[in-house]
């Protein structure tokens, strides 16, 4: 599967650090807040979560994932 995008949901400070270490090699777009997250993620994405957020909302996570 070739991806299109990498979706993301982390912390406002590391989405400089994303933008700069991804380089415009991938399209990048961000999630405001877990909402956001699960209703934008598309089958061709490759997903990034800050371990913060996942912290933050594991059993969100988790049971989305399943």
């Amino acid at each position: 599967m070739k991806y299109k995008r990498m979706f993301c949901w982390v912390r406002p400070e590391e989405k400089k650090e994303l933008n700069e270490t991804v380089n415009s090699r991938f399209l990048l777009a961000f999630a405001k807040n877990y909402e956001d997250f699960r209703k934008q993620i598309k089958k061709d994405d490759y997903l990034v979560i800050s371990m913060t957020k996942i912290s933050i909302g594991w059993n969100k996570i988790n049971e989305f994932l399943k």
